[in-house]
This record gives structure tokens, sequence and C-alpha cells, in this order.
């Protein structure tokens, strides 16, 4: 239970190393080389750690910050090798006075955030946004994504999807995961819009719109048609005109 070393230069210790081989350190650790703690250094890094007690509540490396002024304690990092059980992370980063996970990598890969991501922006309004340069645009409420363009540019989307295959948009309810949709067959077409699960306009690649339901116009100008097809039961057919 006695120590096998304790170094002092006054009140309390510098360096203690005690009889289970753990050592404390009150000030800063500098090395010319390589160090290893709990293993030998591996190869040419400058830091080895390993914790080999195979408990699933252990960490390889935990820091933690101090805060004199009042503002409480909070933890900073946490990293663990130990990530083949269910529920482990392979790293977490916390902080607060009393430590909440505020972003972590999953052992299986996933990766959680607590707050907004922002790409481009330090200050993300909503879960994802991307911002292309200073527009200050005000921002929908109810958007989960914003994708915000550059100055003096044009903004887009883009889905690629292999020929033959079919890329979208699609939007669901309660009620289902497709109620609605917007899709394209990729070299061949069409394009679709679906509503209610069912498809509502189908537009092929030589621009001709064929409707599921009926049609209606409404306005003061003056449209022009290249031409246009009624099919429907022969009593049922029937073309209004209101001028």
């Amino acid at each position: 239970g006695r120590d096998i070393t304790n170094i002092s230069s006054g009140a309390g210790y510098d360096m203690k190393l005690d009889s289970s081989g753990d050592a404390t350190f009150a000030g800063t650790v500098k090395s010319t080389g390589n160090m290893g703690i709990k293993v030998a250094p591996h190869n040419d890094t400058a830091l080895s750690i390993e914790n080999s007690d195979g408990s699933d509540g252990s960490w390889v490396i935990s820091a933690k910050h101090t805060d004199t002024g009042g503002g409480g304690n909070g933890w900073g990092i946490y990293g663990s090798i130990y990530a083949e059980a269910v529920g482990r992370d392979i790293l977490q980063l916390q902080s607060g006075s009393s430590p909440s996970t505020k972003f972590a990598v999953r052992g299986n890969g996933d990766t959680y955030t607590a707050g907004n991501v922002g790409i481009g922006t330090t200050s993300p309004e909503d879960l994802l946004h991307i911002k292309g340069g200073a527009l200050s645009y005000s921002y929908n409420n109810y958007a989960r994504l914003i994708v915000e363009g550059g100055v003096n540019t044009h903004n887009y989307i883009q889905i690629i999807t292999q020929s033959g295959y079919t890329g979208g948009l699609v939007m669901g309810d309660n009620n289902g995961s497709e109620r609605a949709s917007i899709r394209y067959t990729s070299n061949s077409g069409p394009m679709i819009l679906t509503t209610a699960g069912a498809t509502a306009l189908t537009i092929d690649n030589s621009q001709n719109a064929t409707f599921a339901g009926d049609l209606d116009v409404n306005g003061s100008g003056v449209s022009t048609f290249g031409k246009a097809s009624f099919t429907g039961p022969a009593n049922n057919a029937t073309i209004v005109a209101i001028s």
C-alpha cells in the first residue's frame, strides 16, 4: 500500500507512483520520445493508451475541465475502443455541469449529434443547414433541411441515378410511408407525380402530359396549347369553356 515514489517541491506532490503502478502528475508531462500508458508504445505513435480490463463501463480516455469561475465542472472528451458490445460508443463529446452527450460516434458507425448541423455556417437554423453564401434571407419555420445558395449564383439539389432506375422525392404521413412523390426514371423517363399513393400526372420524354383526373384551368390570361386530347366514357366526356 505504500507509494513507490512521491516527489514534491512544496505543498502537495508533483509526481506520485503508487504500488499499483498508477502515476499521478500535478503539472505538465513532457517527453522527447514515445509514451505508453498500460501498453508499450506502438511503433512511432507519440502516445499509446490501452485499457485491457474488458469491462463494458470503462473508457480509454476521459478528460474533465474544472471551472473555477463558478460555472460548474464539465466533462470534455471520452474515447473507447471497446465498441463491439451493444450500445457502446467509439467516441463521445460531452459538456455541461450535468454532463450530457453532445456528439457521439456509435460502435456500429452511426453518428449522433444533440443539436443542429451546419455546413458553411456556424449558426445552423435547423437540423441541417447548408449555406453557400451570405444571403441573409428568412427561413421557413418548418424547414428541417435548408440549402442556401451563394450570392449571384444558382442553387440546386441534385439526385443522380443509374440509367433505368428511378430517383425522386417521396413524402409520407401517419397513413403510409409513400403518400405522394415526384419521380423520374433515368434515361428513358417518364416523370411522374403521385398523390394518395396513385399516379396523378405523367410527363414523357416528348413533354406529353397525361392527367389521371380532372384538369381545371383558371386564369385571366390567354393560354396556347399545341394539342389537347380528352379520353373518357362517351356519356361523361365533357369539355366546358367558361369566358
